[in-house]
């Protein structure tokens, strides 16, 4: 009488490998790859020209046949491991050169290209993460929302840029200049379904977007700021805020029941649209 063999194969699960954050350099560009344990992912240039990359301030070694500089790298691609609280930035020291920021992970995915050229970013495909997109001195910035929160973040002197809202909560905040002029600001649907946000003085600029439910705009601190909120008919707006100290806010034309106005400061000359106006007399801190 045989007896039948009943030993059977075990696999024994091996701990999870962290992949070192990693960088190279072919043919004009410089890629990054993010390990998994949470990036905080720099690429800057030295005095000489000389580009190098750091994650969490630590040197990450660029492989290639040749030497990455400002001369030769004309474009650079930094993509986020899996992990939690990711950064990608590019320095002011890059110059002219491109940039392309790929988010990844959860909790807060922060994109802050400080080059002096267009940036391409796209925000995480996790919808636990809450991306937040800082733009670049450059201006021509195309932004692409994530699945998560995401917040697009204009600040003084960056320019004309993109922003697509697409996740499940999109905010665009708009800062104004720190020089103490009145600005003359409007906001109003595109007739395409998106919104134009455009200073309309000063240095002027356009804000084009598409998908975006709450703005936020702080002029600057002087008094005589006008914002004027136009018709966003046909745009998924839902609130409009507006912090000033003494200005004008006239939606008059803003026909759209769904949006809600809300408009903080002291001194300021309101005309309602066809939705709810809340005021404040207090700016949010």
């Amino acid at each position: 009488m045989s007896k039948k063999n009943n030993a059977r194969l075990a696999i024994a699960q091996l701990p999870d490998r962290i992949v070192p954050t990693v960088a190279s350099f072919s043919n004009g560009v410089l890629f990054v790859q993010g390990d998994n344990a949470g990036n905080d992912i720099s690429v800057a240039a030295d005095a000489s020209g000389n580009i190098n990359v750091t994650d969490h301030g630590a040197a990450v070694t660029i492989a290639g046949s040749t030497t990455a500089t400002t001369t030769n790298v004309k474009l650079v691609v930094e993509v986020a491991g899996t992990g939690k609280n990711n950064t990608l930035s590019t320095a002011a020291s890059l110059g002219a050169i491109a940039d392309t920021l790929i988010g990844n992970g959860s909790g807060t995915m922060t994109f802050s290209p400080l080059n002096n050229a267009p940036s391409t970013a796209f925000g995480s495909q996790n919808v636990h993460a809450h991306n937040v997109f800082n733009d670049n001195p450059g201006g021509k910035d195309v932004f692409f929302g994530g699945a998560g929160d995401n917040l697009f973040d204009w600040q003084p002197g960056t320019g004309t840029d993109t922003y697509v809202g697409a996740g499940r909560s999109n905010t665009v905040l708009v800062v104004g200049n720190n020089n103490g002029l009145a600005e003359n600001d409007t906001l109003q649907a595109d007739g395409s379904g998106g919104a134009t946000y455009t200073r309309n003085n000063l240095v002027p600029f356009v804000l084009n977007t598409t998908g975006i439910q709450n703005w936020i705009i702080q002029p600057s601190s002087a008094t005589g700021n006008v914002v004027t909120i136009g018709d966003l008919t046909g745009t998924p707006t839902k609130n409009v805020e507006v912090d000033t100290t003494q200005g004008t806010v006239n939606a008059s034309a803003q026909n759209n029941p769904n949006v809600e106005l809300i408009v903080n400061g002291p001194r300021n000359t309101v005309t309602e649209g066809a939705g709810e106006t809340i005021l404040h007399r207090k700016i949010p801190k």
